[in-house]
């Protein structure tokens, strides 16, 4: 994956998707209900010069929470459930010369469920919340020595939790 750098030139986006439970088919159960609930996924980015030509940035966040309505194959009773989820990027790029340039960035997710399942539940019993966090931090180095021959080296280290 190949993610944007910044630039010389100042640019942005902001976007929002609206989801609603109640926009979706029902199941076959008689028991399926929805929920009419608009929930909205915002995204951001924002990118540019911090010395033109040498120095750039870029940035982007999101932010979701998704809520939709389960039914319980079993005994047909309703719960809502929702996966909320926060991400952030941040890079930078360096230009050292015409022929060096060195990148970093890092990325963070994290993820809250409510009322999540494995397998088909039968009893809300087995519903249960869970949490994740997910750090992605990398450096890369690309150096180019002749015409015909280059040079990348690339750290990166991620770090995840669960709980």
């Amino acid at each position: 994956m190949i993610t944007k750098s910044g630039g010389n030139n100042l640019s942005g986006s902001f976007r929002t998707t609206l989801n609603n439970d109640a926009w979706r088919s029902l199941t076959p159960d008689p028991a399926d209900k929805t929920i009419n609930i608009v929930t909205p996924i915002y995204e951001g980015t924002l990118g540019g010069p911090i010395f033109k030509d040498r120095l750039w940035y870029f940035g982007a966040v999101r932010y979701t929470k998704p809520e939709r309505n389960r039914t319980l194959y079993a005994t047909g009773i309703n719960y809502l459930t929702s996966t909320a989820e926060t991400r952030y990027e941040a890079k930078g790029t360096v230009a050292l010369n015409s022929r060096n340039n060195v990148k970093g960035s890092y990325t963070r997710r994290q993820t809250k469920s409510k009322n999540g399942t494995f397998g088909v539940p039968m009893d809300l019993a087995s519903l249960y919340d869970s949490s994740s966090m997910q750090n992605l931090t990398t450096v890369n180095y690309t150096s180019v020595l002749t015409n015909n021959l280059f040079i990348e080296g690339q750290y990166s280290r991620k770090i995840s939790a669960t709980s």
